[in-house]
């Protein structure tokens, strides 16, 4: 810390380092971070990383549903829906999923198809959070989308 530097972990799946070899040291650097991004997981992988990162119940159930661009962020316990602004610049390098699967750069999505995406993802995470306002035990004060 005095020499101002940083740890940055990412992993795939929480499991993979808790549940192994490594789970003394991966429980450690968790109780270390004071920020923790989370994007869209299956269900059960959702449940068990709430359990280990002690996230409330409706930002569990949000994860599930999440979809690019759109995170669950703890940071030092402040849970909150965040959706990612991406600049112009940023949006070949984020927006990859087809370059992985396609031979050639030329079906790449054009700039209205990331428009769309992202408005999607925006829309469906808004209705989810304004959902979980209308759901009795969930306190919209505790979600926003920024």
């Amino acid at each position: 810390r005095r020499l101002g530097l940083s740890f940055v972990a990412v992993v795939h799946h929480l499991s993979d380092v808790i549940d192994g070899a490594a789970a003394k040291e991966a429980a450690a650097i968790l109780k270390m971070a004071s920020t923790r991004t989370i994007y869209a997981q299956k269900a059960d992988e959702a449940r068990a990383t709430g359990r280990v990162l002690g996230l409330p119940r409706w930002a569990v159930e949000i994860i599930p549903t999440l979809t690019p661009g759109i995170a669950v962020w703890d940071v030092n316990g402040n849970v909150q829906v965040v959706k990612h602004l991406i600049t112009e610049t940023e949006r070949p390098l984020v927006f990859t999923d087809r370059a992985m699967t396609e031979s050639s750069d030329d079906h790449l999505l054009d700039d209205d198809a990331l428009r769309a995406a992202e408005l999607e993802a925006e829309e469906r995470a808004a209705a989810f959070v304004e959902h979980l306002s209308d759901v009795d035990g969930y306190g919209s004060s505790e979600s926003t989308v920024a």
